[in-house]
């Protein structure tokens, strides 16, 4: 994710998110900021939010888990915040 970043509020039905910071930082859902060896995990349908710093890019490596029915049609998309 480049720095800035903004992945809006949302959820996945019936699919769990985990997340390991490599570089950089992200907060999830503004509760935690998560900095590199930092794990994070969101259950299904767990509303959530994640948002980058301003310095650097972060890399985040992650899995989804959940059936292939519902890992199907799963896309990330970003946008950049105004600076």
């Amino acid at each position: 994710m480049s720095r800035l970043s903004d992945h809006v509020e949302h959820g996945h039905d019936g699919i769990s998110e985990s997340y390991i910071c490599l570089t950089g930082s992200v907060s999830d859902s503004n509760y935690s900021v998560f900095t590199p060896g930092a794990l994070f995990f969101n259950p299904p349908e767990k509303a959530h939010r994640m948002t980058t710093g301003d310095f650097e890019p972060t890399l985040l490596a992650y899995a989804w888990t959940g059936t292939g029915e519902k890992l199907a049609n799963q896309k990330m998309s970003f946008s950049s915040r105004k600076r």
